[in-house]
């Protein structure tokens, strides 16, 4: 999975500094042992649904995949430069066209879904614009930013935006720093820094779904400090510490080691340390992280009701998931995932369950949606 591990690479290189933002000892601490190989809750495939593929419609880096209203959105950044729109057997009912006309766009560079009423926001870095569309990729409006860039953008209010992005920082000391997370206000006139900062020349410009937006909360992560911040009103506070044990990379090793260096403790040395994290989803009954750690990142589950964590690579190693990247959770807690299509035939060969789908290593990436039973 190339392009997976391209991603991961450059992800790598985040360097957060943990002192930073509010100071409090509430949060609770997960402790995570990525060596646990144990399989102790049975999980189950729901759905596999292969995107149609076609000259049409041919999907390269996925930089964002929802799932809403029986629709599957999916944000090419790259290849295709295209948002397509699939319904719920993966035939895709429309996609963005690249040009510089209403509703077209030049470099989509993010999306957002607003789940108040149903539309797609997506950041057209090309023409920095924000454009919106409804649920079947039919255009609604555009407004320009020429003053704004943006690397993820969510609504978080009616008029609020939290937008990350990599930009210059001096703080009250006057030193130069680089930061993350701001919030604006719709109207982009008004911003609020959260001050949760990069280490100079050692910034990266991807993260998989650093925000997650419920009815009760708003969760975004903190990269390198494993933290997991909570947004209240206009600041923040840590709500939980992840604890990697020794796999984890110290404030001192992100600071001081080369770029190189980071990189192969990540992914080409036998120490296998945890990376940056990616993601973060939440419900009632799971916290759900990704991080940077091997080849093909880790996704670690944390029950709220038993406080126990669990590794999504060992149903994987013990060939029970294809290999597969995160992108979040339905509203009945089923998880959903993209797979590259020669990683699912693989797995087939070893299961021989999916034989009537057709699939070839050739094909789009495949979704999949899965639940670990128990833990609901």
């Amino acid at each position: 999975m190339p392009v997976l591990i391209s991603f991961l690479i450059c992800c790598i290189l985040y360097s957060c500094d943990p002192l930073t933002g509010p100071q409090n000892d509430k949060f609770q601490v997960i402790k995570v042992d990525i060596t646990e190989t144990q399989i102790e809750k049975e999980l189950v495939i729901k759905d596999v649904i292969p995107l149609e593929t076609s000259d049409n419609c041919l999907i390269g880096y996925i930089k964002d995949v929802d799932l809403w209203n029986n629709r599957i959105i999916i944000l090419d950044k790259h290849r295709s430069r295209s948002m397509f729109v699939f319904d719920t057997v993966g035939k895709l009912v429309s996609k963005t066209t690249l040009g510089k006309g209403p509703g077209e766009v030049v470099w989509p560079a993010a999306m957002s879904i607003n789940k108040r009423d149903s539309t797609i926001s997506m950041w057209d870095q090309g023409q920095k614009s924000i454009v919106e569309f409804d649920l079947n990729c039919n255009f609604i409006d555009s407004k320009p930013y020429p003053n704004l860039f943006m690397m993820d953008f969510f609504p978080v209010g009616i008029d609020t935006l939290l937008v990350y992005n990599i930009q210059g920082f001096t703080n009250s000391k006057g030193e130069k720093r680089l930061t993350t997370y701001s919030l604006y206000t719709e109207d982009i006139s008004r911003a609020k820094n959260l001050e949760i900062f990069l280490e100079e020349n050692k910034g990266a410009y991807n993260l998989m779904s650093p925000v997650d937006i419920s009815s009760d909360q708003i969760l975004f992560i903190a990269p390198l400090s494993y933290n997991i911040c909570e947004l209240i009103d206009d600041t923040y506070r840590i709500k939980y510490a992840l604890d990697f044990g020794n796999a984890a990379i110290s404030s001192e090793q992100w600071e001081k080691l080369s770029i190189d260096d980071l990189i192969s403790l990540v992914h080409h040395s036998y120490e296998n340390k945890v990376g940056s994290l990616l993601s973060v989803y939440s419900n009632k009954h799971i916290l759900m992280i990704t991080a940077a750690y091997g080849d093909y990142g880790i996704t670690i589950f944390y029950s709220f009701n038993d406080k126990k964590t669990y590794s999504l690579k060992n149903y994987i190693d013990h060939g029970l998931l294809p290999p597969c990247n995160v992108w979040g959770m339905k509203e009945n807690g089923c998880i959903y995932a993209i797979v590259d299509a020669e990683d699912f035939v693989r797995f087939n060969e070893l299961t021989q369950r999916y034989d009537h789908l057709k699939i070839t290593k050739n094909d789009n990436p495949i979704l999949i949606t899965f639940q670990i039973e128990s833990l609901y």
